[in-house]
């Protein structure tokens, strides 16, 4: 039964894939999702060969596709721990995993914003960038 989930895992993975490269990404999604729980089923949670690794890196980019940057980072950082253990820090799989988990990572981080103690009212005045200048609002409570 071991050698038919890891055939049909592979089979799912390869139709992702071409899912993917075609925009097709919602089913590109449950193809890649079936490709890992079939290994899963074989190995355990979370296997650590390097199949593994490359469903994780493809959920990744199809992740961060759809805009799905935190997901997308999770997967990419799953695929990088993989490479990273089975093939070292060297390794051109595991560079470019790791360069996917810092790509994914800019993008969901959320901008710091300041935090503001009253609420006073500044706007910029429209004029040449030259001129810009600050002026307040008067507040009415």
């Amino acid at each position: 039964m071991g050698n038919l989930q890891i055939s049909v895992a592979q089979e799912s993975f390869k139709q992702g894939l071409h899912k993917f490269e075609h925009g097709r990404y919602e089913e590109a999604q449950l193809l890649l999702e079936e490709a890992l729980t079939n290994l899963e089923e074989v190995f355990g949670k979370v296997p650590e060969n390097p199949e593994t690794a490359k469903i994780y890196e493809a959920l990744g980019k199809l992740l961060l596709a759809q805009g799905n940057y935190k997901a997308a980072f999770n997967n990419s950082v799953k695929a990088y721990k993989i490479y990273l253990r089975l093939k070292g820090p060297t390794h051109p799989d595991t560079m470019k995993a790791e360069q996917d988990c810092k790509e994914a990572s800019v993008k969901f981080e959320e901008p710091v914003r300041p935090k503001v103690k009253s609420i006073r009212s500044i706007t910029l005045l429209k004029k040449k960038s030259s001129e810009m200048s600050l002026s307040p609002l008067s507040v009415k409570e």
